[in-house]
């Protein structure tokens, strides 16, 4: 993408939509791969700690410990994500109509 100064004006024609399209494919396709990993990191730590039988303290204040963290990680992943489609669809939904961009 090139840095355009204050005297510049940005040009319409310069715009490639299918280069947009893959650069938002691909972004989706990392938060997507960025949310399963955390998911499964959750379920294996679930499923590993399920085989214990007992568990002394130490090891209930780690399990807590992983599951809260992976829980916040993948929670503001996901509150992440909806934003920037929320942003995403903002643009789209504008882009219907022809717009001056003083308004927009």
């Amino acid at each position: 993408m090139k840095d355009y100064d204050q005297n510049q004006k940005f040009n319409p024609q310069e715009h490639k939509p299918w280069i947009q399209f893959l650069r938002l494919l691909g972004n989706g396709f990392a938060r997507f791969l960025l949310s399963a990993a955390l998911i499964i990191g959750l379920w294996k730590i679930i499923w590993t700690y399920s085989t214990f039988s007992i568990l002394d303290q130490g090891q209930k204040r780690f399990f807590n410990f992983l599951v809260t963290v992976f829980s916040l990680a993948l929670g503001l992943n996901l509150a992440t994500s909806l934003k920037s489609v929320a942003i995403k669809c903002r643009w789209w939904i504008l882009s219907w109509e022809k717009r001056p961009l003083e308004d927009v």
